[in-house]
């Protein structure tokens, strides 16, 4: 274990006693790391500002076998992300949004880098005046894409026939998308998705954020596609994430 360095996001900072925090940082190298920054509640000094949510860090930490929380020597801020929280509540909520869902996702001192350059990509994104609701689309469909929660997308799940010849598809609980025909009657409480979805879905595939959400029309702000994603998001991890209410009530979630 011993002492690493490693590029970060801090996800969450919260009080730990009179003096201390626990910081979750999600790292390049490490994964999800949880670990105590001493004194930082009481000076300012020696974190500044580089706790804050979603700043990208140069973290220092300890790590000891057989003990959860690491030790947090020193951070040394890479990017901050406050101007982009001060812009606007929508960005605030969004980036509330990434951490969760980046924290929840993020496996415990296991590196995913891919993940790891999917939040990077995502906050360039948002800093370079991106459509919001489009990239917490784009966000919310790649995380699922790497923790293999998406199914195929290129054939009916029965019949084998391609969806882009389908008017409607509906993705089931069973990971399977359904064309019309399979899906059959009865499909009042079924998700249903248009051509136009789907073909969004495959395209975010192959295209980076800031060229899939600079002009990203309407398809992005689908209701179809919001209830897709967070029926899968909370499914996988089987509760409910704080930041959905603050995404509805701005108008970016549904």
């Amino acid at each position: 274990m011993g002492w690493k360095r490693t590029e970060s996001f801090v996800l969450r900072s919260i009080p730990l006693g009179e003096t201390d925090r626990i910081v979750t940082l999600f790292s390049r190298e490490g994964g999800k790391v949880r670990a105590v920054a001493k004194h930082a509640r009481r000076s300012r000094k020696r974190f500044g500002g580089s706790l804050e949510l979603l700043t990208r860090v140069q973290a220092r930490y300890f790590e000891r076998e057989g003990v959860e929380l690491a030790r947090l020597e020193s951070c040394e801020i890479l990017e901050s992300s406050f101007d982009l929280l001060q812009s606007s509540l929508e960005a605030a909520y969004l980036l509330s949004y990434f951490a969760e869902l980046a924290e929840a996702f993020s496996r415990e001192r296991e590196p995913e880098p891919t993940f790891f350059r999917l939040l990077n990509s995502c906050l360039a994104a948002a800093r370079a005046g991106s459509e919001i609701p489009c990239l917490a689309r784009y966000f919310e469909f790649w995380t699922l894409r790497l923790h293999g929660l998406l199914p195929d997308l290129q054939n009916c799940s029965r019949c084998a026939r391609e969806l882009r010849e389908c008017h409607s598809i509906y993705p089931t609980q069973e990971k399977e998308m359904l064309c019309g025909r399979c899906a059959g009657a009865g499909n009042g409480d079924r998700i249903q998705l248009g051509k136009a979805e789907v073909m969004w879905i495959r395209r975010l595939h192959r295209v980076g954020p800031l060229e899939m959400c600079k002009n990203p029309g309407s398809v992005s702000r689908s209701a179809g596609l919001a209830r897709y994603a967070r029926r899968e998001i909370e499914g996988y991890l089987e509760r409910r994430l704080r930041s959905y209410r603050f995404l509805a009530g701005e108008g970016s979630y549904e």
